[in-house]
């Protein structure tokens, strides 16, 4: 009997310990791509001033991904996983500007907008092309399973149209591999229209 139960003892200690894993997902386990703005005569980090608002917005979705920010220097997209290229809007206007929809209490229309607020239709996105390669990533069964992209390439294209104050100049890849680190993907360089 004695003989018996000390392996027996000895297996089913070591299944317990073996059944003990230490799960290593990481904390921040979502795949962000972060900008950093800059001006464009300067190229110093530049705040967005407080009376404007930055969102974005993919072309070809009705999602928006950054809604009215300020008074920020730098802000995460997420990446399409399926995909090989974002197209994505910015709309940068004074947060007194009207971006659309229907306001129920004052019976404002879609791009009507009212005396202190000028009509959504003035306000002209730019755009940002970001071409990506995905790869899928995994760490473990006890972890989701996640896509690390690899930026091939990224530009801009400032609407003419636009007459507001702020418009995109150029982008700048910094780094290429968007995965969990919190590092500066790319460089959005604004300008004035006032210096065009």
């Amino acid at each position: 009997m004695k003989r018996f139960l000390q392996p027996t003892l000895i297996g089913i200690a070591t299944m317990l310990l073996g059944a003990c894993t230490n799960i290593d997902c990481p904390l921040d386990n979502v795949v962000m791509m972060q900008c950093g703005i800059y001006d464009a005569e300067t190229e110093k980090p530049l705040t967005l001033p407080v009376e404007w608002a930055l969102s974005v917005k993919p072309a070809d979705r009705d999602t928006i991904l950054l809604n009215r920010a300020y008074g920020t220097e730098s802000f995460l997209l997420p990446l399409k996983e399926g995909e090989e290229k974002d197209t994505l809007l910015f709309f940068l206007a004074p947060i007194s500007y009207d971006t659309g929809g229907t306001d129920e209490e004052e019976g404002t229309q879609e791009g009507e907008g009212t005396e202190n607020q000028p009509a959504a239709t003035s306000i002209e996105p730019d755009t940002l092309f970001v071409n990506h390669t995905g790869t899928p990533h995994f760490e473990s069964v006890d972890c989701p399973a996640s896509v690390f992209h690899n930026i091939t390439e990224a530009a801009t294209k400032a609407n003419p149209k636009n007459q507001l104050r702020w418009t995109l100049d150029r982008v700048k890849l910094v780094r290429t591999t968007v995965n969990y680190d919190d590092i500066e993907n790319l460089r959005i360089y604004l300008r004035t229209t006032d210096n065009q």
